[in-house]
């Protein structure tokens, strides 16, 4: 998670749903920033190049980069901060974690959700959406939830909420060689069953479908 002081408000990185994106935008105001200085211009604060391996973890507080919010919100949030998360199709993260990963080692789609996915072994998979960002008793424990689908428009609300100034939505860990166009393209129906399994929660709470 990024956590911001001067602008009290706390980002919770979900998986695959634009987190690197919005962590390269909102870095200079983050708690583990050193520069730019209140008086540097937003546009030469340095966000190292996706090139840098884990380059995130400078911004988020230790250990709380994909954590869900029910483990830490209580004792790590300050009260009152504005807290948010972006979701994201669970059928569209799954693929985009695939594309991720060393496709040498998974070279067949149905085989990755079946061994990685399925199993919580991927990363992207270890918790549902739901799971993320809800507490035992299914309330929601952020303050807004934005929606990859339409990233630009729901960033520039969370801009408008924090009060940082606008700016340009940088292109973070973008997924590259696509074989589709669509989601749809990558899935068997039984890797579509696993995934819906899998993600039974995100689809019944947040209103997705395949």
């Amino acid at each position: 998670m990024i956590i911001s002081d001067s602008h009290k408000f706390v980002f919770h990185h979900v998986p695959k749903t634009g987190g690197s994106s919005i962590t390269a935008a909102l870095a200079p105001y983050c708690r583990n920033y050193d520069k730019p200085t209140d008086d540097t211009p937003y546009d030469m604060a340095i966000v190292p190049d996706d090139d840098v391996p884990r380059w995130q973890l400078a911004y988020h507080q230790p250990f709380w980069m994909h954590q869900p919010v029910n483990e830490y919100a209580s004792r790590e949030i300050p009260e009152g901060y504005f807290s948010f998360a972006f979701i994201r199709n669970p059928f569209e993260i799954v693929v985009s974690a695939w594309h991720s990963e060393d496709r040498d080692k998974f070279p067949y789609f149905d085989e990755y959700v079946d061994s990685q996915v399925y199993t919580g072994l991927q990363l992207a998979a270890r918790w549902t959406q739901f799971d993320y960002l809800t507490d035992d008793d299914g309330k929601l424990l952020v303050d807004y939830v934005g929606r990859h689908e339409k990233f630009a428009e729901d960033f520039y609300e969370v801009v408008g909420r924090i009060g940082v100034p606008l700016m340009m939505i940088p292109k973070r860990n973008v997924a590259k060689d696509k074989l589709h166009d669509s989601h749809r393209g990558y899935y068997s129906p039984v890797s579509r069953r696993l995934v819906e399994k899998k993600y039974e929660k995100d689809l019944e709470y947040f209103g997705y479908e395949f």
